[in-house]
């Protein structure tokens, strides 16, 4: 088995493997859980799961021989990472309000606040796509670096291959020469990833240093005891 062979394997095992235990955790979800988690933390899971098949979905169609449509389905694919972080994120935030800012959780239930946070999360996803389309496509200065290589490894030529590239900068002799769309969607893909990991960590330790202090009944306690181990394992 090639390395061609094996990609598409793995990759056609992830959908459906992927897609297999997501509608086994939705069936769970909305019909073995508990109604103390609440059926706004229910609808969040659910769409995390659902996000979670199209995201496998997205990486089993991105194929680098795809043409035309190869870079747009790479697209797709990072912005649904970016919508699957997004949702996690806001686990970590739901479940942090739940536990230490029980007094807000009713926003979660006004129309417009649910509005504003798909907005937010689809938008999120979209900037993900946005900064690989528009940042990372492969530009005539790469093609010339890169493509007497890929020739080489493959027997291909790069512009018949649908990719995304991180291009920075390219040294020749003495003189340096920075691509700045890279650096820049480089940039804004690290603060982007950034901020959910801190927003997340920052939400878990408050979550664990409130549930260690609380004096809420220990049925309840334990019951945000898993929630949050949960979290920590997705």
């Amino acid at each position: 088995m090639n390395v061609q062979e094996f990609v598409s394997f793995a990759s056609t095992c992830i959908l459906v493997v992927g897609t297999a235990l997501n509608l086994i955790f939705i069936y769970a979800i909305r019909n073995g859980t508990r109604s103390a988690v609440g059926q706004v933390y229910k609808n969040i899971m659910t769409c995390f799961a659902v996000c979670n098949i199209a995201f496998a979905g997205a990486e089993f169609i991105a194929k680098p021989r795809m043409k035309p449509w190869g870079l747009l389905s790479l697209c797709f694919f990072i912005g649904m990472y970016g919508v699957t972080t997004a949702l996690l994120t806001l686990h970590f935030v739901y479940r942090y309000v739940a536990v230490c800012r029980q007094h807000l959780l009713r926003m979660f239930q006004k129309t417009t606040i649910v509005v504003g946070i798909i907005i937010t999360i689809l938008s999120w996803g979209f900037i993900y796509g946005f900064i690989s389309f528009y940042c990372f496509a492969a530009t005539n200065e790469y093609y010339k670096y890169a493509n007497p290589s890929v020739y080489a490894k493959f027997g291909e030529d790069a512009h018949n291959l649908s990719f995304f590239c991180i291009f920075t900068y390219e040294a020749n002799e003495n003189v340096t020469t920075i691509y700045w769309a890279s650096t820049i969607g480089l940039g804004a893909i690290y603060i982007m990833m950034l901020f959910t990991f801190v927003l997340m960590i920052f939400c878990g330790v408050q979550m664990y240093r409130t549930l260690k202090k609380s004096s809420m009944s220990q049925k309840s306690k334990k019951l945000q005891t898993q929630l949050l181990k949960a979290l920590v394992v997705q």
